[in-house]
């Protein structure tokens, strides 16, 4: 598990920008928690998501058969 220490810098609309060193990103608003103010410090955890990667590598194999398909047609 990997963390990331970040710091509110704005909020940009439904956008906050958060700092973390020399690096610059942006989140949906959302995904922090309710009261969440500039300035404020957060702690981000970053895991991976096997299954969720899966579905997707499987979601993209069925567009590009639905593709190829197509394109014999």
């Amino acid at each position: 598990m990997n963390v990331v220490n970040a710091t509110i810098d704005r909020f940009e609309g439904d956008r906050a920008v958060l700092t973390a060193g020399a690096q610059r990103f942006t989140l949906p608003r959302t995904v922090l928690p309710a009261g969440c103010a500039e300035g404020e410090a957060v702690v981000l955890t970053v895991t991976r998501a096997g299954e969720r990667t899966a579905e997707k590598k499987q979601q993209a194999k069925e567009i590009l058969n639905e593709i190829l398909h197509s394109a014999e047609e």
